[in-house]
């Protein structure tokens, strides 16, 4: 089966615990959405309060830094998360993601923009691609099908989302 052709879901999932700097103890919760047509979002939030707030942080959590699972693999979700998420709102081909691995590993070069971007990839021949030229449009990354089931079918804790959404 195409991954896209798994029904559209949003779940939010306690998967771990985390201490704040005061001591207590809070809930992290993950919300996975998989939208028509095969498209990915993930984003986590750190001790949600009833009022909108939260004790950390919320967004790209990916880092989970502090978490301890209260269930799932977190490595896993992890790798995910970070491999698949917003898999519609690829900048590159492959090719093109590959080189500039190297490129955002450098922290000399993060403060770099679009133009270094592109000098970087002439020097590797890939400023374009197959015909696409690097950012000048988002490209799409099909998700493997056991991934999109996994992150369906992922078990957490037994804590209800206190956000309304």
């Amino acid at each position: 089966m195409n991954a896209t052709a798994i029904a559209p879901f949003k779940r939010h999932v306690h998967v771990a615990n985390m201490k704040t700097h005061g001591g207590s103890t809070v809930r992290c919760f993950v919300t996975i959405e998989w939208k028509e047509g095969g498209n990915l979002s993930i984003c986590g939030v750190e001790g949600p309060r009833r009022s909108g707030n939260c004790y950390g942080s919320c967004g790209q959590t990916r880092d989970m830094k502090g978490w301890v699972s209260v269930g799932p693999d977190l490595k896993k979700l992890q790798a995910i998360w970070k491999k698949w998420h917003l898999n519609d709102m690829k900048a590159g081909t492959p090719a093109q993601t590959a080189v500039m691995k190297k490129f955002f590993r450098d922290e000399k070069r993060l403060d770099k923009g679009y133009t270094a971007q592109l000098e970087y990839l002439r020097e590797h021949d890939l400023e374009t691609d197959n015909g696409y030229k690097y950012g000048t449009a988002w490209l799409r990354v099909e998700v493997p099908t056991e991934v999109v089931e996994w992150l369906r079918d992922l078990k957490g804790g037994p804590s209800v989302y206190p956000w309304n959404t």
